[in-house]
């Protein structure tokens, strides 16, 4: 990982911590072909590339030799490899075993293991400062991944809405009523998914319909959706309460209809109403990104609990 200009330290690494450094890569490690592969590995090829390392014989000399020489590269390019070299130091000084070094006949493995472990202790002294960073950096990394995650959820549910409105447009141009109903029904139920209010689609059994239902701030509705030329009068209206009232799990109702709902039966459900009603206008005000459909649910809910009325004009008062 190369860097350029970078926050994270905008000083100069202590070359006390090189000197630690220096001593943890030559003694974590017993074999010296072992100590490219630890560079290999905690470096990463590009900087290992980028500071010259793979121009060092690690197969010749003495590991301390090669350690000196791995440093004094890295300190050549700090500019460069800053970050590479923190994470570096900080991999290094987190180290709890030694494979190559454990694997050693006694006395050699606990000779060369408390080495190992001395000279991890060594570089502990030098880190805390870059983990308060990295810390630091992590976390701003995670809010810019949060973040960004949002967006795209926003921007993919916009997406969804697009659609779902050019599917209504398209519902107006449609001959068949019967479709044309049942693509409205198809479309309110996407739109309850879309903004996770989690509903159960109605269904058929035999002899039996089962309704749609959705819960609405805790509270359990009844969906009714109709597409009709004119708006809903008093016989959908009183169909739809006495469906209501045979439920026993639910005493409340969500009447969706396209063409909104006559004054007359506004009039007879002002009060004391077991339904509220949605029109068409607001579904299409909730496509195209005017209006929150959670929002208004809950507001026209609470209408209904507060007045007994039916309709809250969400428009006209939004």
């Amino acid at each position: 990982m190369t860097t350029s200009g970078n926050p994270r330290t905008s000083q100069r690494i202590d070359p006390h911590a090189y000197e630690a450094l220096k001593q943890a890569i030559a003694y974590t490690t017993y074999y010296k072909n072992a100590q490219r592969s630890l560079l290999l590995r905690h470096l990463g090829g590009e900087a290992f590339e980028t500071a010259g390392l793979h121009l060092i014989d690690f197969s010749s000399g003495f590991k301390i030799q090669n350690a000196d020489k791995v440093v004094e590269a890295l300190q050549a390019k700090e500019d460069r490899l800053r970050d590479s070299i923190i994470d570096l130091l900080l991999s290094l000084s987190e180290m709890v075993e030694f494979p190559d070094i454990e694997g050693l006949e006694e006395p050699k493995r606990s000779e060369n293991l408390r080495r190992a472990q001395l000279s991890v202790e060594g570089l502990t002294r030098f880190t805390q400062p870059f983990q308060q960073m990295m810390e630091k950096r992590a976390r701003i990394e995670e809010e810019r991944r949060r973040e960004e995650s949002q967006r795209e959820r926003k921007r993919l549910f916009r997406l969804q809405l697009g659609d779902m409105k050019q599917r209504l447009l398209e519902m107006h141009k449609a001959d068949n009523p019967q479709q044309r109903g049942r693509d409205f029904e198809d479309l309110i139920y996407d739109l309850f998914d879309l903004h996770d209010l989690n509903p159960e689609r109605p269904y058929n059994l035999p002899g039996e319909q089962i309704d749609g239902f959705v819960q609405i701030d805790g509270f359990g509705f009844i969906v009714e959706v109709k597409w009709e030329r004119e708006r809903s009068g008093r016989d959908i209206a009183d169909i739809f309460r006495a469906k209501i009232e045979r439920r026993s799990r639910v005493t409340q109702g969500l009447l969706i209809t396209q063409a909104g709902i006559a004054s007359t039966t506004l009039d007879t459900y002002s009060v004391q109403s077991p339904f509220m009603v949605v029109t068409g206008m607001e579904i299409y005000s909730v496509l195209d990104g005017r209006t929150d459909l959670r929002r208004m649910l809950e507001t026209k809910k609470d209408h209904l609990s507060q007045t007994g009325s039916c309709f809250y004009d969400y428009l006209k008062q939004h």
